[in-house]
């Protein structure tokens, strides 16, 4: 999936602020017999600036794969299994990030063994593809 950011203040009084976050999720976009190239689903995630790829297996996956002008980050993320047969949820996930040239490090930094237990994963992610985001603005 990808992400894109966007704020709205609607010049409200109170200063609240709204954040609107779009997921591109390639396996629940159209695919068209017809077209081997896929050319819709390549439209909206190669014009995302972070991408997000979940994979059982960190070794299967290059940010080399993906031809892009605009895809400025890719974060990593694959469940590590508690048992060998993987009958049961996982306790932590292997969060690894790529970026181009010029993005800064960004918060929230990834833990040093890159491990995120499984039940801080979405307050760990989110914040981190949102500044990931905006620091790939910068670049």
């Amino acid at each position: 999936g990808e992400l894109q950011a966007r704020g709205n203040n609607n010049n409200e009084s109170d200063g609240e602020v709204s954040l609107e976050v779009m997921f591109h999720v390639a396996p629940f976009l159209p695919y068209q017999e017809e077209n081997p190239q896929q050319i819709q689903k390549k439209r909206h995630i190669g014009n995302d600036i972070v991408v997000v790829v979940f994979t059982e297996s960190p070794d299967a996956w290059s940010p080399q794969c993906i031809t892009s002008n605009y895809n400025h980050v890719f974060v990593l993320v694959s469940p590590v299994p508690n048992d060998p047969a993987g009958t049961t949820r996982p306790t932590h996930y292997r969060v690894a990030c790529a970026s181009i040239k010029g993005v800064k490090p960004w918060r929230p930094f990834l833990p040093e063994n890159g491990l995120v237990e499984a039940s801080h994963i979405r307050e760990f992610l989110l914040p981190k593809l949102i500044n990931a985001e905006r620091a790939a603005m910068y670049a």
